[in-house]
């Protein structure tokens, strides 16, 4: 075996050695939580129902873009809308 090796090898196991040692050490030191993490509700329920499902009311997202972007958006829209329409 060349001492490269060698030490590569050595310098491997002592590393795993001292994951597991620190693994087994904390491992006692782990107490989960007593209780559960509370999920929040984002929507509110209207009361009504459409095809036997909930309809909820979401707050207003605000989205923000450049002109820049936008225009260059509809560009390529208008660009491809043009290719499909042409036989």
């Amino acid at each position: 075996m060349q001492a490269r090796t060698l030490r590569r090898l050595v310098a491997v196991s002592f590393a795993v050695i001292a994951v597991a040692a620190v693994a087994a050490v904390t491992a006692g030191r782990f107490v989960p939580s007593v209780r559960p993490a509370q999920s929040v509700m984002v929507g509110t329920a209207t009361g009504e129902y459409v095809d036997g499902a909930a309809v909820y009311r979401l707050p207003s997202v605000n989205v923000t873009i450049s002109r820049n972007d936008a225009l260059a958006r509809i560009a390529r829209e208008d660009a491809l809308v043009l290719s499909v329409q042409r036989p």
